[in-house]
């Protein structure tokens, strides 16, 4: 066999293999919100996870004062504050909180926000991305098929470049 059909075999093998991956891995999807939205403090509002949920954010804007946020887990409707923080959303800008879910996590949250005199407060769940960061490499530290396709379809291309291109003497 020459050097042109070995390049050229080589460079449809890339293709195929390229066209293959593209197929088999998913794409990364975007992190989620749900929102839930109140025009004055305080807010009191109850929220049900799934295990695709990350975190609840709460976000205020133009308060008079600091506002306290406080979650509350719900298991068989009996209440636990889980965690509490203040949110600072005065002088005319926005304030936010994230709570990170816990490993053990509830079905449901409460989240009550305390204070006055305040232009909007809202409530956010957000997901956890399906496939890791969204790049080439989760952060799990996992190779997924669609990172070793594409660096063997890279090293297809190189190798048919090389052999269509030489002479015969580099392979």
């Amino acid at each position: 066999m020459n050097q042109k059909t070995i390049g050229t075999l080589l460079a449809a093998l890339m293709l195929t293999l390229t066209a293959i991956v593209g197929v088999a891995a998913p794409a990364a999807a975007a992190t989620t919100t749900t929102t839930d939205t109140v025009d004055t403090a305080p807010l009191n509002e109850t929220v049900s996870v799934t295990d695709d949920t990350r975190s609840l954010l709460v976000s205020a804007s133009n308060s008079s004062a600091v506002l306290d946020g406080h979650v509350y887990s719900i298991v068989n409707g009996s209440e636990t504050l889980v965690a509490n923080s203040t949110i600072d959303a005065t002088l005319n800008t926005t304030g936010t909180w994230e709570w990170s879910l816990p490993a053990d996590q509830a079905d449901q949250y409460r989240v009550l926000v305390n204070g006055s005199s305040v232009e909007s407060v809202d409530l956010y769940t957000i997901e956890k991305n399906a496939v890791g960061g969204g790049g080439l490499m989760p952060s799990d530290g996992s190779v997924p098929l669609k990172t070793v396709g594409l660096g063997l379809g890279g090293l297809l291309a190189v190798l048919g470049a090389i052999s269509y291109y030489s002479d015969g003497r580099m392979l």
